[in-house]
């Protein structure tokens, strides 16, 4: 008997078994991809929704310094009165969580952002001293994305420091005045100007009355110790020139600016052009690319006579008629920061006559004149000044090691010969705001070793400081009308300087560290611009309406949660 074998039912059922297989896979397929599809969107939902909290809060954080910049700017705001503004805007009834705060709808969800009013916090330095013009606002921003929420919270403090828009800065000029760097100076720090910013590869000095030209590089800039790349602000209404020295103007034609328009003297750079911060950085001596910014300048608000007359009336703890010091053991040394001094002379003054004869009269100020020569036959004293000053009048310093932690205001002219000058401490500077000129001169004349100026120095009129024969190093910083810089690198003896191309091999040895023989040609005339002078101006005893706000700071966020 045959038996006969047939494979095709195996075949059926292996065929199901397969199929039913497949498609359980397929199935699990599906639904694996349709909740991946699911998380993936929700995921998305979420990162959305904390990109657009996160928005809430840049827009909150930018309206609130939009109001306070727009409040500044409409006219002279005292600190008093920005304190109330401040405080009203922070505070206000459209910003409250507790007024639902604002609504800011966008394509991708929405947001609502509000300030927590109850929860704004005081600021205090770290002597624990309130700062009554600034506020940490406490910002809740929830962004709503397809459902899913997310709530960004930041702690973001808003005002200012109340101090003069000049201490910001390495360099700067004020009043529309120009700025005029000649030769190879050297600035660490940021630099604006309110006129026209002109360069020259020459550096300039005086034998008698007659102008001389000395080859060297343009100036250098690097970033201030906190920065990562150096500031060029400039009035938008202005421009970069450099010089051609091969077909110069007369000296007196070129500080006054009258021939800047003269292409043939002339190279102009627009800061509003494309590609200016390249163009620009270019003619700044081995320089990084600089960040050049144009905007509408403020108008400069320093008052300095009217302070000075202020503290005629109102007193001060000490008054002299005249201020001559010259001895080290001199009492203003042991003064207190805030210890006021008031110099200025008094005469009797005829303020009503019968006919020929006076029958009444009045005090009245008189001009007279601070002055500080530690001149001795070994060589200067080291004399110590603290406080606060203020001189109607002028100020003079001469063969002085002078140790300061000093605010001078000088109604007059200030002159610092032959001395040098330092702080008491290691934070300490002197600052000096003056209507009058600046001249500081003969410092450290032909010496390697440069003499290191610890201040910053302001003046309504013009400025000039060497670094040609002098040798110099300004921790601090200067602002004038019209500023003019200028120096050399390398050494100077008796009035013979190193060669432009000379004083440039510093920077191939830069580069190249390995080169062997190359000298170090520093500058005659550094600008390291100091952190510290912003809080040691804030620190001296300064009267409540003295200064206009005309500058706000930055917000800065203190603290952000998800």
């Amino acid at each position: 008997m045959h038996i006969t074998k047939s494979e095709k039912g195996y075949a059926l059922l292996l065929a199901l078994t397969v199929l039913i297989i497949l498609s359980i896979l397929g199935l699990s397929l599906i639904t694996i991809t349709s909740n991946s599809i699911v998380k993936n969107e929700n995921r998305e939902n979420i990162v959305q929704a904390k990109d657009v909290s996160d928005k809430g809060v840049e827009f909150l954080t930018a309206s609130i310094q939009k109001e306070l910049q727009t409040y500044i700017s409409a006219g002279t705001v005292g600190k008093a009165d920005f304190q109330t503004k401040l405080n009203q805007i922070i505070q206000n009834s459209r910003y409250s969580c507790t007024a639902g705060g604002v609504e800011i709808p966008s394509e991708s969800g929405q947001t609502n952002v509000c300030v927590d009013v109850n929860n704004i916090q005081n600021v205090y330095n770290e002597k624990n001293e309130l700062q009554e013009l600034k506020k940490i606002v406490p910002i809740i921003s929830t962004g709503i994305v397809n459902g899913k929420r997310n709530v960004t919270t930041s702690r973001v403090m808003f005002g200012t420091d109340a101090i003069p828009d000049q201490l910001r800065y390495a360099i700067s000029t004020n009043n529309g005045g120009n700025l005029y760097l000649h030769g190879g100076v050297e600035v660490q720090g940021d630099i604006k100007s309110d006129g026209n910013l002109i360069l020259s590869r020459q550096a300039t000095w005086f034998s008698g009355t007659t102008a001389r030209w000395e080859d060297s590089v343009t100036t250098r800039i690097r970033q201030a110790a906190n920065s990562v790349t150096p500031k060029l602000i400039l009035n938008d209404q202005k421009n970069v020139f450099v010089l051609n020295t091969n077909n110069k103007p007369t000296y007196d034609e070129h500080v006054a600016g009258t021939r800047l328009t003269n292409t043939a003297n002339y190279t102009r750079f627009s800061p509003t052009a494309a590609n200016a911060s390249a163009s620009i950085s270019a003619q700044f001596f081995n320089s990084p690319q600089l960040n050049v910014i144009t905007k509408d300048l403020s108008d400069d608000t320093v008052e300095i006579t009217g302070t000075i007359l202020n503290k005629a009336t109102r007193g001060t703890n000490k008054r002299y008629t005249s201020l001559n010091i010259t001895t080290s053991t001199h009492e203003t040394r042991s003064f207190a920061k805030n210890y006021e001094t008031l110099v200025a002379g008094e005469t009797d003054q005829c303020v009503s006559w019968f006919v020929f004869w006076c029958t009444k009269y009045e005090k009245t100020l008189t001009k007279s004149s601070l002055t500080i020569n530690g001149a001795s036959t070994t060589g200067n004293r080291t004399i110590d000044l603290s406080g606060t000053y203020y001189v109607y009048g002028d100020l003079n310093v001469t063969n002085t090691n002078l140790r300061t932690d000093a605010l001078i205001y000088v109604d007059g002219n200030v002159t610092i010969r032959e001395s040098t000058l330092n702080g008491i401490r290691e934070n300490s500077t002197l600052i000096i705001f003056a209507t009058g000129e600046i001249n500081i001169s003969n410092i450290s004349v032909d010496r390697d070793t440069p003499s290191i100026i610890k201040g910053f120095f302001y003046t309504k009129s013009n400025m000039i400081m060497y670094g040609v024969g002098s040798h110099i190093q300004l921790q601090g910083g200067i602002s004038a009308n019209r500023l003019i810089l200028t120096a050399v690198r390398g050494s100077s003896r008796s009035n013979t300087f190193e060669s432009g191309a000379a004083q440039a091999l510093l920077y191939d040895h830069d580069r190249n560290p390995i080169t062997p023989n190359v000298p170090q040609r520093n500058s005659r005339l550094t600008v390291i611009y100091d952190q510290n002078l912003i809080s040691e101006y804030t620190d001296f005893m300064r009267d409540k309406e003295e200064e206009f706000i005309t500058e706000i700071n930055a917000p800065e966020i203190i603290e952000r949660s998800h």
